[in-house]
């Protein structure tokens, strides 16, 4: 069914933004999970983030290869997902750099404070804490890699790094528990 409307989607027709508006309405539930995450993830506000999705949506359907697509719906969707984080991370990387810091509000010993901490001292603590999966952690956790990207890019099975990544979190989380 969902083959049938990407391809009528797709054809620029009469029937494209009938085929469009359907295809939107079966995959509502997922669009409607991914707002949610996002504007939890504080990814912009209510408006701009459905905004987002509706305009991302209706690009990824029109643009789908239907050959390489096993999992329309998933595909759609984590696709989204990915593209407003990367799209969010990118503007924060901009914005910090663009950012005018006052010389004088650079601590004179090098102290670092929680909320400004460098990306190299995280990497540090999480190797301390988790071990060589702190990199699996921080390309999924932070980069907002799906685990089945990170397992190709770290040449290893989507099961292996799923179960490495669940005691991996396991372990970060008992650690943080010890702190409340």
């Amino acid at each position: 069914m969902l083959v049938a409307l990407v391809t009528a989607a797709q054809s620029g027709g009469a029937a494209s933004d009938c085929a469009l508006t359907l295809m939107l309405l079966a995959l509502w539930p997922g669009l409607d999970a991914v707002r949610r995450r996002s504007i939890w993830r504080r990814i912009g506000t209510g408006d701009e983030v459905a905004s987002e999705i509706l305009a991302r949506a209706s690009e990824t359907i029109r643009g789908l290869d239907l050959r390489r697509v096993n999992w329309i719906a998933a595909t759609i969707l984590r696709n989204i997902e990915r593209d407003l984080i990367r799209t969010r991370q990118r503007e924060d990387r901009h914005q910090y750099l663009r950012s005018e810091t006052d010389t004088d509000d650079i601590p004179i010993d090098g102290g670092v404070s929680q909320a400004t901490a460098s990306p190299g001292l995280l990497h540090g603590d999480l190797v301390r804490i988790i071990g060589t999966d702190a990199d699996l952690v921080i390309r999924v956790a932070i980069d907002g890699f799906s685990q089945a990207e990170v397992a190709s890019e770290m040449g290893l099975s989507e099961a292996a790094t799923r179960k490495r990544y669940q005691r991996a979190t396991r372990r970060l989380r008992d650690v943080l528990q010890e702190f409340r």
